[in-house]
């Protein structure tokens, strides 16, 4: 996607105030090394407005406040690497001889961005409306080289604080910190070494900006402690179980219990007398073993999924094992309902690319001989194999759209839909039997109810000789128990019993009439609504369809 200049100033513009807003608010916080952080979020805040102005103005004063934009810069690594060795306990080099060295970096920065002798620094800053064209000399690489040596050092400071505390709190804070760090230098090598226009240091310095203040100033967001916790652990979609080294349980959260379906509690018992149920016990056996790996598992008509990791220590000695328990029951119905659309996709193809051809050629052929031989039955017999494609295509699309899973039904009056799929299907002269009292409704999705009865309909014409009767009613057809499902009935020559089964085969038909979908469609939808259909004998010997399992039908009063 190509920015525009309107949404990159945008951009540009609301980084700029958020980073002032961070450091407006930080520094009205007393708390260790807070004070740099929001030195750095007003220095980056300067950055990105020179920046803003740069491309609102361009021009020469664009390219003056261009240069401005180097000594904001270039204070944010050297303010982090203070934080860096405030927060990590190394204030002893603290001293104001360190403070005059780091203040040399954004002072030289500065002298040589607007001096710029021999462009050694900075060849050309041309302003645009989506950010600055820069090509850079070989003191500004010396300067950059520099800069990201200190975020560098920055990193390894509370990489080794992170590694060396015991301290729960401050553990999980430094861990998040040095996330922070890399966001923002990740997304300046983007923009440095690629040849985009648009700066993404803006964005990225900014989100990192967020993340650590929100990791400072809620210190709680990882202290383990009852409330961190919840907001931590028990807040998370995700089962989480901890073990010792001795398998025994030293935490658990709520949505382990919900997934499991447990209620007892766990912590200090060892995992395989607290877990009971044998495909659980026997997933935790299998994933315990290896270093990091997960399984999956059905439990109580859930699809579970347990991964494993190892907690080591700073030896890489293995202290533990975090197990994370995920219900992925609606991902493998997804993934189920995927494949049959894959499926459904290349029954399609397939389709289009054989059975098309077959009318599209005669049609083809036809249309030639009529303009050859002057004969307009031969068109009559042309229009005839287009209007066959054409109901092959309308069945096609219906069977695309058939299977797929319904989430909104709607009560429905059943005998409203019959009425009006028997006047839209071609029926001939057949008659229609309904015997469905009037107040008889179910839950179901009225457009493929249509299109089902429809098919039905249109199937039963299709396949026998007139006079023909097409009979629709309820199972069982008196109100002496509840109604269960519907059947639709012909008097025509019935469905052998060993042909019953591939009826609902896609493309299969024993009519010239008929595409071969339209059983298919049928299976479908009835698949879709979780009923059951079968196929037996009418009293006649034709053929019968019953609609099974259809909880939602009831008599209204």
């Amino acid at each position: 996607m190509v920015l525009t200049g309107t949404a990159a100033q945008l951009i540009y513009l609301i980084t700029a105030l958020t980073s002032f807003g961070i450091g407006g608010y930080l520094f009205t916080i007393d708390k260790k090394g807070i004070k740099y952080i929001s030195g750095l979020n007003i220095a980056l805040g300067l950055w990105i407005i020179t920046i803003f102005f740069s491309v609102i103005l361009q021009g020469k004063t664009g390219s003056i406040l261009a240069r401005l934009m180097y000594f904001a810069f270039a204070w944010t690594p050297t303010l982090l690497f203070i934080f860096a060795l405030k927060y990590s306990g190394n204030d002893q080099y603290l001293t104001k001889k360190t403070f005059l060295l780091l203040a040399i970096h954004p002072l030289v920065t500065v002298l040589f961005a607007f001096t710029n002798p021999l462009d050694a620094y900075l060849i050309t800053a041309t302003p645009t409306d989506v950010g600055i064209i820069e090509e850079w000399g070989w003191i500004y690489w010396v300067t950059a080289t520099y800069s990201y040596l200190l975020i560098s050092a920055s990193g390894v400071l509370i990489g080794r604080f992170m590694l060396n505390t015991n301290h729960s709190i401050y553990k999980g804070q430094a861990a998040l910190i040095l996330l922070a760090i890399v966001i923002g230098l990740l997304s300046n090598l983007y923009y440095v070494f690629t040849d985009i226009v648009f700066n993404t240091s803006a964005v990225g310095a900014t989100v990192a900006s967020i993340l650590f203040t929100v990791t400072i100033t809620r210190y709680e967001l990882t202290k383990l402690t009852p409330v961190a916790r919840r907001k931590i652990i028990d807040d998370m979609r995700d089962g989480i179980i901890v073990i010792n080294e001795n398998n025994m349980i030293s935490d658990i959260n709520t949505a382990t219990k919900n997934i499991l379906d447990y209620e007892k509690e766990f912590v200090g018992k060892d995992i395989f007398n607290a877990i009971t149920e044998d495909d659980i016990k026997s997933a935790l056996k299998d994933v315990l073993t290896d270093e990091t790996t997960d399984t999956m598992v059905k439990h109580n008509n859930k699809h579970v999924k347990l991964t494993t990791s190892k907690i080591k220590n700073k030896n890489q000695d293995g202290i533990g094992t975090l197990i994370v328990i995920q219900d992925i029951t609606q991902l493998q119905q997804q993934k189920i309902e995927l494949e049959e659309q894959n499926d459904r996709l290349d029954q399609f193809a397939a389709t289009v690319a054989h059975d098309l051809r077959n009318p599209l050629n005669a049609a083809k052929g036809f249309t030639e001989r009529a303009f050859r031989t002057g004969d307009t039955e031969n068109l009559d017999i042309a229009v005839e194999e287009q209007q066959r494609m054409m109901d092959m295509v309308e069945d096609l699309l219906t069977l695309a759209r058939s299977g797929n899973n319904i989430e909104n039904r709607q009560e429905i009056t059943i005998r409203n839909v019959i009425d009006n799929a028997w006047t839209t299907a071609e029926t001939g002269n057949a008659t229609l039997e309904i015997k469905i009292p009037e107040k008889i409704v179910i839950e179901a999705d009225k457009n493929r109810m249509l299109h089902l009865f429809e098919n039905l309909f249109r199937n039963a014409a299709d396949h026998n000789e007139e006079p023909l009767t097409v009979r629709v009613g309820t199972i069982p057809e008196t109100t002496d128990e509840d109604y269960n499902g519907l059947y639709i009935e012909d008097t025509g020559s019935g469905i052998p019993e060993d042909k019953r089964e591939e009826v609902f085969e896609h493309g299969h038909s024993t009519s010239e009439k008929g595409t071969g979908f339209g059983l298919s469609i049928i299976d479908d939808i009835i698949s879709a609504h979780n009923w059951e259909i079968t196929i037996t004998e009418s009293k006649e010997n034709g053929a019968r369809f019953e609609i099974l399992d259809i909880n939602s039908i009831r008599e209204i009063k």
